[in-house]
């Protein structure tokens, strides 16, 4: 299989977890508190504002680039129902990845696909166990949300690399 088929299909393969994660785990699951909930549309927003301003970090002949999407995820994991979360962090991302960052097709697809998994993995994490702890606002919440940002910091990571390690051995890759 040609290298840049396969960096396709790892692309589609983490879409395809992405929409099975929020159809089956996340869809059913409700707001925290279905009295404060933001909009839909004003979280896509601040998601957008995240990664259309982003802190760009140069160090020797490499660099890094920072959006603070966290921001904007964590007034959500409080303020939103899952679904409409991912939803949002989607459409908001993608206009700024592509809008103001020029991301190329498979760039685009791969990084919004790796930040609905990565969401989604920390929205179970985050919202399950609330039945269980029944500790709504609490120490054990703080602990799940802790939780939930390390597992989807460390999907992104995984993610990201396997990702670049595809991309340096493509041959027409620049």
């Amino acid at each position: 299989m040609p290298n840049q088929l396969r960096v396709w299909a790892l692309v589609l393969a983490i879409g395809g977890t992405a929409l099975v994660l929020a159809a089956v785990g996340l869809a059913p699951i409700p707001a925290l508190d279905p009295d404060r909930r933001l909009p839909w549309w004003l979280m896509a927003a601040g998601f957008w504002a995240a990664e259309a301003w982003v802190i760009h970090f140069h160090f020797r002949r490499g660099a890094h680039t920072f959006s603070l999407n966290e921001m904007p995820l964590v007034v959500g994991f409080f303020l939103a129902a899952p679904l409409e979360l991912v939803v949002a962090q989607a459409i908001g991302s993608a206009a700024a990845l592509a809008i103001h960052r020029r991301q190329p097709p498979v760039k685009l697809v791969f990084n919004i696909a790796a930040f609905a998994v990565s969401s989604g993995v920390g929205l179970l994490v985050f919202q399950l166990p609330v039945g269980i702890l029944a500790d709504r606002w609490g120490r054990r919440r703080t602990i799940l949300l802790s939780e939930a940002f390390r597992s989807a910091g460390i999907l992104g990571w995984a993610g990201t690399n396997r990702a670049d390690q595809r991309r340096r051995s493509t041959p027409d890759s620049s």
